[in-house]
């Protein structure tokens, strides 16, 4: 299976230094999370769903790269901050005939998945997509790439010819 981790976009700041689930993306955020649907596209991903946070900033990360890539949104309550490596065992049950995956959420926990799935030591900033092939059989894989940001912005402005 193909698992695109996504981190949120840029958000709001956090008032008084906590986290909030209400927070939502900035204008640059708004921004990131198109180039990341558009680059998804140019990229010819097509993943059976998006799954994403509750929270609002995720959400409105998940939103373009769903309706880009014309796949259906599921918010999972279980990719709130604080997800753990073990909790994706029940997201790869309840998806387990989908051939590719989207999901977005939080770091430290997408960057503790990628090391549990994978065995590699990444960080991903706001707005990075990681892409992880996993084994049915295991449960496990190898991380295939890391793009950042600005990456992704070089790949959606991308002009493709046949």
């Amino acid at each position: 299976m193909h698992v695109y981790l996504v981190r949120h976009a840029t958000a709001e700041d956090r008032p008084g230094g906590l986290d909030h689930p209400g927070r939502a993306l900035t204008d640059d955020g708004h921004r990131e999370a198109a180039l990341a649907a558009r680059a998804m596209e140019v990229m010819g991903i097509e993943p059976d769903a998006v799954l994403t946070s509750p929270y609002r900033r995720a959400i409105e990360t998940a939103r373009p790269i769903a309706s880009v890539l014309d796949a259906p949104l599921i918010e999972d309550g279980r990719l709130e901050p604080g997800f753990t490596p073990a909790e994706f065992s029940a997201l790869w049950e309840r998806h387990a005939d989908a051939r590719s995956l989207v999901i977005v959420g939080h770091e430290p926990d997408l960057s503790e998945l990628v090391a549990y799935l994978t065995g590699a030591r990444v960080s991903l900033p706001k707005g990075a997509i990681a892409r992880a092939e996993v084994s049915p059989i295991r449960g496990r894989g190898e991380l295939r790439w890391l793009l950042r940001p600005k990456q992704l912005r070089l790949i959606a402005s991308a002009r493709v010819t046949a």
